[in-house]
């Protein structure tokens, strides 16, 4: 029995990650996108979001971090803007290209997840984020330490 649930947990999360990009159609990898999602939501916050920032937020070096905004920005997606206080720091931002399609992209996934609610139900989709608070909330306290240290005496 413990075991089947243990299964199921895997399972489950194993499943979840799969929605990270709506199962969307779209020509980035994944750190791309994620790093596109960082950048959209700072500019939606009406915030400013340097690459160490970035680096932090997606768990990911400043070196690898570098190499993907400097392609980004080959592709016309990004753009560094300098700081008009501090010449040290370059913000990046999504160029108006990249802000009308992750727009579009933006509205599809709200339709997605509209129909998705529409066909479970307001109360059921209620009950389940409500669950799912409390699991990743206990799944959080479990896990802040390491689960084993793979260091050799």
């Amino acid at each position: 029995m413990e075991n089947d649930i243990l299964q199921r947990i895997y399972s489950f999360i194993q499943k979840m990650t799969l929605f990270t990009n709506f199962n969307l159609t779209h020509p980035f990898t994944d750190t791309e996108f994620r790093l596109l999602r960082e950048v959209l939501i700072a500019s939606q916050e009406n915030r400013k979001v340097i690459s160490s920032e970035l680096a932090k937020s997606l768990g990911l070096t400043r070196s690898a971090i570098s190499q993907v905004i400097t392609k980004l920005i080959k592709c016309n997606i990004i753009q560094r803007t300098p700081s008009k206080s501090n010449r040290k720091i370059a913000y990046i931002e999504l160029t108006d290209k990249s802000l009308q399609y992750c727009k579009n992209i933006k509205a599809e996934v709200d339709k997605r997840i509209n129909h998705f609610i529409q066909r479970l139900g307001q109360d059921n989709v209620s009950k389940f984020l409500n669950f799912a608070d409390v699991f990743v909330s206990v799944f959080e306290e479990e896990f802040t330490e390491p689960v084993c240290n793979l260091s050799v005496v």
